[in-house]
């Protein structure tokens, strides 16, 4: 690219935002809402204990489903973004019951390439958002959502990706 063809202009930090529906969601809710109003019933701190469990450690056709679903939005994501070479990640995702009120403080995921959130269910009055990185400092973000129904809760899992470049052949597949 030519500065003078651009009219001086070029892209600085830009932000790639990913927002997709996933295919299957309808079958997977359900479950992925059983799942996780029984944890936080085992476990009332569940929201904030997200150093302490990784959902994708559960053996649950629901959570697997989810887990390949993200894996393959990771991978999606990195092609788009140019990633020519291949990656070596770790995933760990946390769950969050929040009901009417609950809000998350504004945050990042120092630690992490790429972020996303699925939302299992969200009150169809309700959108959820997210803050882009020129308003808190943050790592570009996926989110996937299934269909908007109850009222009084959002469930949402989010999962982070710390990507690191593959000491293998930059022509290996991720």
């Amino acid at each position: 690219m030519h500065l003078e063809e651009e009219g001086g202009f070029r892209l600085l930090w830009p932000v790639l935002l990913l927002e997709r529906s996933l295919p299957g969601h309808e079958r997977a809710d359900d479950e992925l809402e059983r799942l996780v109003l029984g944890l936080e019933a085992q476990n009332e701190n569940l929201t904030t204990d997200y150093r302490d469990a990784n959902l994708f450690a559960q053996r649950n056709p629901a959570v697997e489903w989810l887990r390949q679903c993200v894996h393959k939005t990771a991978v999606d994501y990195c092609r788009r973004a140019g990633m020519d070479y291949a990656v070596d990640w770790t995933l760990q995702g946390w769950a969050n019951v929040n009901r009417l009120g609950d809000y998350h403080d504004p945050h990042n995921h120092p630690h992490a390439y790429l972020s996303g959130t699925y939302y299992v269910r969200v009150p169809a009055s309700r959108a959820p958002c997210a803050a882009t990185p020129r308003s808190i400092p943050s790592t570009p973000c996926c989110r996937a959502r299934g269909p908007s129904s109850c009222g009084r809760r959002s469930c949402c899992t989010s999962c982070t990706r710390t990507f690191r470049r593959s000491r293998a052949s930059a022509s290996a597949s991720t």
